[in-house]
């Protein structure tokens, strides 16, 4: 087996996500139009500052945010099937998912949140000890601190549960155990991923927000470009840089996982025959 470290990279994860997205611009365009258009009509129904939640409005911001959540698995699901192919992601690649692995999904939700728990809980002690028990300043910044570098961590690792689930049909544990185990050793690069792709978001604020039509997608390419070669399957690299001599259309990256342990291997076709 080899056992050279598979290299990530968040800039070429992007190049990737972008060179996919402007193949069909008004494709993940109009995707990104359904994440978003059902928050945004949610929205319209919250009630002004100090006023209560009607049932009314608390059912259609409740149903809206489940109209959303389904599309962005939709969004997982074209981004995967876009690292996978050379053929052109069709739209109704993103009602595929609406089938049982939905109940694994939910699942998912659940335990993430019980996972959540124990860094969120040191979090909000370290205010409310600070607040209400006299506890010492330099304590709870200690005490918030570890809460807060645990809860980023947690976020990672946890990160592809999503991906791993509409990709292989997990079951909740399997997924929560399958993205742990990717991303062992992948921390501080997966954070500089989500600095670029936060960034790159932010950045849309200077086109009153339209970017995001554009940056989800990327950022859900990306991501899925990143699952795939953390869980050793074969990529499709569509992007033009130098670096890619080892990833064209016509090579494959089989990486292997042995336990926790993820390792890469690569074949050269020319070396088959």
């Amino acid at each position: 087996m080899n056992t050279k470290t598979i290299t990530l990279s968040p800039v070429k994860a992007i190049k990737q996500g972008w060179a996919k997205v402007k193949q069909q611009l008004g494709l993940w365009t109009g995707i990104s139009a359904l994440v978003l258009a059902p928050n945004i009509i949610g929205g319209l129904f919250e009630p002004a500052e100090g006023e209560p939640y009607t049932l009314v409005a608390s059912l259609i911001v409740f149903i809206m945010s489940v109209v959303s959540a389904l599309f962005s698995l939709g969004l997982i699901k074209a981004g995967l099937d876009a690292n996978d192919k050379n053929e052109k992601v069709e739209f109704s690649d993103i009602w595929s998912v609406m089938d049982k692995r939905l109940i694994s999904i939910i699942g998912a939700y659940f335990l993430t949140f019980l996972i959540f728990i124990i860094p969120m809980a040191l979090i909000f002690a370290a205010i409310f000890g600070m607040v209400f028990f006299e506890l010492p300043i330099a304590a709870a910044i200690i005490l918030g601190i570890i809460g807060f570098v645990a809860m980023v961590v947690v976020a990672i690792r946890l990160y592809f549960v999503q991906y791993a689930i509409i990709d292989s049909s997990m079951t909740a544990v399997g997924a929560i155990k399958h993205s742990f185990a990717i991303t062992k050793s992948y921390e501080f690069t997966l954070i500089g991923f989500g600095l670029l792709i936060g960034l790159l978001n932010f950045l849309t604020i200077f086109t009153l927000f339209l970017g995001l039509l554009v940056t989800i997608p990327i950022t859900t390419v990306a991501s899925a470009y990143l699952y795939r070669k953390l869980s050793g399957q074969p990529i499709i690299n569509i992007t033009n840089s130098d670096d890619n001599s080892t990833e064209t259309n016509d090579d494959q990256f089989i990486d292997q996982i042995d336990d926790e342990d993820v390792f890469e291997k690569s074949s050269d076709e020319e070396n088959t025959k």
